[in-house]
């Protein structure tokens, strides 16, 4: 238990006071069956119950203040996609993505895509984040979208009937938070540590200037994971794409250091 919160307490105090909010919208600007600036929607059916995305004012269920965006499907496996505009993600950040979402009537599925701009969407991507819900589910997803770093994307928001039967999504307070990854990072000394490559897709190295005899891995929720450690390289091979805090021990020092595996 001290460990955890030993840990959390390390997180915390790295995080404060350096995020960035990049990219927001909450629709409270646009006009009534529109759409913000930059906005698009892909229809996937022709269906005159099934509405498109637009902005309006939230449902009689929906806690949402102001306008939201909303969408109707009538049908089992239809879709309509929300994209947002081109963001640049710039490199030698971590990000991440947060909404609000609610689904009331049916049985619906969200799924997130993120594509580099210029790509063309089919809808049979990998998505990032995807999940079913019913009833009248409020979500408040936050995503790790740090593994597009140097990129620049639109952002997919595809919601699917799973059942016959009216259904209508809302989506709210849009946002894409950066952080800066540090370089190096130590905890009581004043000798630093250093990790390359940064980000990385298999090894870490760890350069601390004397023999390591600790080093765990844990995800951004301080939960460990598994991550082999041999001397002073690090198998990131089998983690899933996002940011991750490294914990190493030496006899005499403690270090902590955020990296991406990418």
């Amino acid at each position: 238990m001290k460990k955890v919160l030993f840990f959390m307490a390390l997180l915390m105090t790295l995080c404060v006071n350096a995020q960035t909010i990049i990219f927001e919208e909450n629709f409270d600007s646009t006009p009534q069956y529109a759409l913000p600036s930059g906005w698009t929607t892909i229809r996937g059916s022709s269906n005159i119950l099934s509405k498109a995305w637009f902005c309006t004012y939230p449902s009689a269920y929906n806690v949402f203040s102001g306008r939201v965006c909303a969408n109707a499907l009538a049908n089992a496996n239809e879709t309509n996609d929300l994209v947002t505009p081109e963001i640049a993600l710039g490199s030698g950040n971590s990000y991440s993505l947060s909404f609000s979402w609610l689904v009331y009537y049916k049985t619906n599925m969200l799924s997130v895509f993120v594509l580099e701009a210029n790509d063309t969407f089919t809808g049979n991507e990998t998505p990032v984040y995807q999940k079913q819900f019913s009833g009248t589910d409020v979500l408040l997803p936050n995503i790790d979208l740090s593994s597009y770093a140097g990129q620049n994307v639109k952002i997919y928001f595809r919601t699917k009937g799973l059942v016959d039967g009216l259904t209508s999504t809302d989506i709210d307070d849009v946002k894409i938070t950066q952080q800066p990854l540090l370089g190096t990072s130590e905890i009581g000394a004043n000798t630093t540590m250093g990790i390359y490559p940064n980000p990385s897709s298999d090894f870490v190295n760890l350069k601390t200037g004397s023999k390591i005899t600790k080093a765990e891995v844990f995800d951004m929720a301080g939960r460990k994971v598994n991550a082999a450690v041999k001397d002073d390289k690090v198998d990131v091979r089998a983690l899933q794409p996002g940011t991750y805090m490294i914990n190493v021990e030496t006899k005499n020092k403690k270090y902590s250091q955020k990296f991406i595996k990418k």
